[in-house]
């Protein structure tokens, strides 16, 4: 499954995207699933095991520090993994270079940059 919202605003454009499933192949879903494969696709967006933030900061008050902020603020119980590639740490959580990097599943990628 592949949900892509995109929303612009001030500071750059925001992009939030889950990949899970069995193949995903230049944005096309492959529809091998059963009806229960989907279900839990969708359960994952509402109630993702894990984030990956894409763009993590430690600069306060940006857009990517703020997501990251709120994140680890709210009741979310799963695990958070900031990717920022030239940072070893966003606060006390341990960074990772590259998405790829991260040995565990992700079911939720937020993904924030500046617009340039």
């Amino acid at each position: 499954m592949h949900l892509n919202n995109r929303r612009n605003v001030t500071s750059g454009v925001i992009m939030m995207g889950l990949f899970r499933g069995n193949k995903i192949n230049a944005g096309e879903v492959s529809m091998n699933m059963d009806f229960a494969d989907r279900i839990k696709n969708v359960e994952a967006l509402f109630q993702p095991k894990s984030i990956a933030v894409l763009g993590a900061n430690n600069v306060k008050g940006t857009v990517p520090s703020d997501i990251f902020e709120n994140l680890i603020k709210t009741e979310f119980r799963g695990v958070l993994y900031p990717v920022s590639p030239g940072e070893k740490r966003i606060g006390s959580v341990k960074a990772y270079k590259y998405v790829v990097d991260i040995e565990d599943p992700v079911d939720m990628a937020v993904i924030v940059f500046p617009s340039s």
